[in-house]
């Protein structure tokens, strides 16, 4: 979510690309969509000054698989306990 802004390379998106794009906690926090495959690695204290607290931050990184439905796919990481927890 660091570099080139997302929408100024929609023209260049077509049904056959794939697109890898890092979504921040404040972006995942009102997200009505998710990806199909998503990835989620680890959680961290982090963007406490968003967030209220831990817990408001976790639910946020968790809304990338809200939405998801059994075609869908998550990609995690079993040592990070928190996120092991989650799945």
């Amino acid at each position: 979510n660091i570099g080139i802004p997302a929408f100024d390379c929609l023209d260049k998106i077509t049904s056959d690309t794939i697109v890898v794009y890092e979504l921040s906690s404040q972006q995942l926090e009102f997200v009505t969509q998710s990806p199909h495959i998503s990835v989620l690695l680890n959680i961290y204290e982090e963007h406490l000054d968003h967030h209220a607290n831990y817990e408001d931050y976790q639910k946020a990184k968790f809304n990338i698989v809200k939405f998801q439905d059994a075609d869908d796919v998550i990609i995690f990481n079993r040592d990070n306990d928190i996120v092991n927890n989650f799945i």
